[in-house]
């Protein structure tokens, strides 16, 4: 799914997350694929939709770094070097991967 979550081009974004996340506490999806998670606000609006998802923030970048789901990510004008995706699942996950493309 994509959210079109970046702030400065994306339309209604305040009541589109909150409509998403509420669309997905309803679904009977077991995962879910999400794209275009840019923002840990954002992000913490759709990882409380399901019991598990992967954590916010792109391994080794400095910007934008891996952050534990228990942790917050305070100061964030620009989503620089966020990849903004995001595993939701009703099911523990078990690993996760990010294969980066050159």
């Amino acid at each position: 799914m994509n959210v079109w979550g970046f702030k400065v081009l994306a339309e209604e974004k305040g009541t589109r997350m909150p409509a998403i996340a509420s669309y997905l506490r309803q679904s009977q999806h077991d995962i879910v694929f999400i794209q275009e998670a840019w923002y840990h606000a954002d992000f913490q609006v759709l990882k409380d939709t399901f019991p598990y998802s992967t954590f916010y923030g792109t391994p080794g970048s400095i910007l934008c770094p891996s952050i534990r789901n228990d942790q917050s990510f305070y100061i964030q004008t620009l989503p620089f070097d966020c990849h903004g995706l995001m595993i939701l699942s009703k099911h523990k996950i078990l690993s996760s991967e990010y294969v980066f493309f050159q």
